[in-house]
């Protein structure tokens, strides 16, 4: 909870087929606290050294809303294909600078990720995905390329 102790409430379902699996999550996110810290700031004396000084600062969390949604496709016993999509909602954050207390602007995100599984062994799996943003604001949201190798400690 970046300092503060936060509130998360969430859940997630699966529902699979022979060869298709759905999934859906949800999680809510809500600070308990304000926050506090120091913002350590310099400045340059005479050009030849710096003076360093913290300013104190205090903060509210955003609350947040995160959804995921995944439809899997297993074409054969060892490939699967992946198309998901998820999204980002945060809002009511401040923060203070001196004696002004600014609000943080709202923020959202949403992106799609399709991708590609390997079934190396039943324990082992590979899975590739490009996640690229298709709506976003005030949010830092690029194209990005994920690999990951799972071992799985539960074979069922």
């Amino acid at each position: 909870g970046n300092g503060v102790s936060i509130l998360q409430l969430g859940g997630m379902v699966k529902y699979r087929l022979a060869e298709w699996a759905f999934s859906a999550r949800m999680d809510y996110r809500h600070g308990l606290e304000d926050g506090s810290g120091y913002l350590w700031k310099h400045q340059l004396v005479d050009y030849e050294s710096f003076n360093y000084y913290q300013e104190p600062f205090t903060y509210r969390l955003p609350d947040t809303f995160e959804y995921y949604a995944e439809i899997e496709y297993q074409a054969l016993p060892w490939f699967d294909l992946i198309l998901n999509a998820s999204g980002y909602h945060g809002q009511n954050g401040w923060k203070t600078e001196g004696p002004y207390r600014f609000g943080i602007p709202d923020a959202t995100l949403i992106v799609i990720n399709p991708g590609v599984e390997l079934i190396v062994t039943p324990r082992l799996w590979f899975r590739q995905e490009l996640q690229f943003p298709v709506y976003g604001k005030n949010y830092d949201g690029g194209t990005t390329f994920y690999t990951s190798l799972i071992y799985n400690f539960f074979l069922y």
